[in-house]
């Protein structure tokens, strides 16, 4: 209550108001009277204080200042002034200083009982206590019977909507999704969020919310749902939480912790899901013992299986820079959700920095497109709330159930032997490869070596340096600004470099024979390395 709902209780008849009207509206939820001025020590929002000034007696002028300026601080409520022998009437500085700070000065008749002013106050206080304490115990058995019929999300939100009269909106801030009791209302672009300060029937995050629509901005109330998952949740209130009431607040309170257990039921199964999935994929993509039925299960479990031919699509993922280390999987399930969207019939395997899908070819116009993977994977490099990054995808030539771990193996074989620098956001089709699935089908790297022109291996070992300036030349076309450019070096530098090596190793760039050599050399040394 307020200080005017306290002038109206019975004990307060004959009271007059000398000071302070302006602070009428203070809350008033406890009554002391007052033996010491140190306020800081016992003060407390909504107190009534009960005096007859006894205790302002000896006050210096600032500490008499002081105590007002902390009363004002801490919200005290009201100030009830009963006059006795020693102080007749209310003092000109303190009706001033009530003035001042609007706090209300209340002066009581002398016959009146201070035993009457508390059990009123206390009493009426206790009293609405109880009834919220009643109700609150009301909404969480309500609550309580809506999580035993396991309710959907909609369900749950016009629940509350019947309890607190306002539209909701569920709003999963990671995914974008919205669950609403009403459509025009969730179609907001990202709210602008200022947290609110916490009132005691609260214990969860509540946040002004600046909604944009199409030509108007609204303000809502926006709560935080707890989960154990790096996605951010809200529910948005669409009405000002100073329009909800103590009770709509418990309401509220009710809901969200009933949603942060549906959200944590969720995690958990999409989790149990995920590694399922994973455990399915690991199998099929890389055991070729499975037998005939169990590839056939597996497929079935994975939801593809439908159409004989299946191809493999690898995408191995680098950030740009060390601060961006985690956000790896948010970059893959950006891209697991842009792929699935264009290619329905997929499965995937993920790693720590690459996936791997699995796709149920009907028909070879319906393969993987170089042009639809990259639009796909563009379209994740432009989420704002996503690190920068380059990839490197690998797609495997057309195979059936009976060879899935061969699909696996030709796009692992991709990934290892092209450099995800040089090649950056491109797409590699075995298919496409030629000459260089001679060398991937070498297990031992060391029987590599064999492969090499004499010349190429003088090169490299003697000189590496121009080893690096022959392979970037051949990689350019023999563009010698661009291979000074990559190099940072002078294209005169790089002219001078070519010819040396045409005079130490023989090695003429010119000629195409000797270009393939050296072009064959820098792939089979970087496949060693790796």
């Amino acid at each position: 209550m307020n200080v005017s709902d306290a002038l109206k209780l019975p004990s307060f008849e004959g009271a007059t108001v000398i000071a302070g009207r302006n602070g009428l509206a203070r809350e008033v939820s406890t009554a002391m009277i007052v033996e010491a001025p140190d306020i800081d020590i016992w003060g407390k929002r909504g107190q009534m204080l009960i005096t007859s000034f006894y205790a302002f007696e000896n006050l210096s002028p600032a500490a008499f200042s002081s105590f007002f300026d902390e009363a004002d601080r801490t919200g005290i409520g009201a100030i009830v002034f009963k006059p006795e022998r020693l102080v007749a009437q209310a003092p000109r500085q303190i009706i001033d200083q009530c003035d001042k700070h609007e706090i209300p000065l209340i002066q009581i008749p002398s016959s009146t009982k201070y035993e009457s002013l508390l059990l009123d106050v206390l009493g009426t206080f206790l009293d609405s206590n109880l009834t919220l304490l009643n109700r609150f115990y009301d909404l969480h058995r309500q609550t309580m019977d809506l999580a035993l019929r396991e309710p959907t999300v909609l369900e749950i939100l016009l629940k509350l909507r019947s309890l607190i009269h306002a539209d909701i909106t569920f709003f999963d801030s990671t995914k974008d999704r919205r669950v609403t009791t009403s459509q025009e209302l969730s179609r907001f672009t990202m709210p602008r969020l200022t947290e609110l300060e916490g009132n005691p029937y609260q214990s969860h995050h509540y946040f002004d919310a600046e909604l944009s629509y199409h030509d108007v901005t609204r303000h809502a109330t926006a709560v935080l749902i707890p989960s154990s998952d790096d996605r951010i949740r809200y529910l948005i209130l669409h009405v000002a939480l100073e329009r909800l009431s103590p009770l709509d607040i418990m309401a509220v309170e009710n809901v969200v912790s009933l949603l942060q257990m549906e959200v944590l039921k969720q995690s958990a199964l999409d989790r149990r899901l995920f590694f399922q999935t994973n455990n399915l994929m690991r199998e099929l993509l890389t055991d070729p013992t499975l037998g005939a039925e169990r590839v056939k299960d597996a497929l079935e479990s994975l939801n593809i299986g439908a159409h004989p031919h299946f191809e493999a699509l690898l995408l191995r993922i680098d950030l740009d820079g060390p601060n961006a280390v985690d956000r790896c999987d948010d970059i893959l399930i950006m891209a697991r959700r842009c792929i699935k969207m264009i290619y329905p019939d997929i499965a995937y395997l993920e790693a720590s920095k690459s996936i791997v899908f699995l796709h149920n070819v009907k028909s070879p116009q319906a393969r993987f497109g170089t042009d639809s993977i990259k639009a796909a994977m563009e379209d994740v490099r432009n989420v704002p709330a996503l690190p920068s990054f380059t990839y490197l995808g690998a797609i495997s030539s057309l195979g059936t159930s009976a060879n899935l771990p061969e699909l696996m193996r030709e796009v692992t074989e991709i990934d290892r032997f092209f450099d995800g620098d040089q090649y950056r956001n491109s797409l590699i089709r075995f298919e496409d490869l030629g000459i260089y699935k001679l060398f991937m089908q070498v297990t031992d790297s060391s029987e590599l070596m064999r492969f090499l022109d004499p010349r190429v291996i003088e090169l490299h070992d003697k000189s590496p340096d121009f080893f690096k300036t022959a392979c970037a030349l051949c990689e350019n076309n023999l563009n010698y600004q661009e291979t000074a450019r990559q190099l940072y070096v002078h294209p005169k530098t790089i002219r001078y470099r070519a010819e040396r090596i045409h005079r130490l190793a023989g090695i003429d760039l010119h000629n195409p024979d000797d270009r393939l050599q050296l072009a064959l050399g820098a792939r089979i040394y970087h496949l060693i390395d790796r």
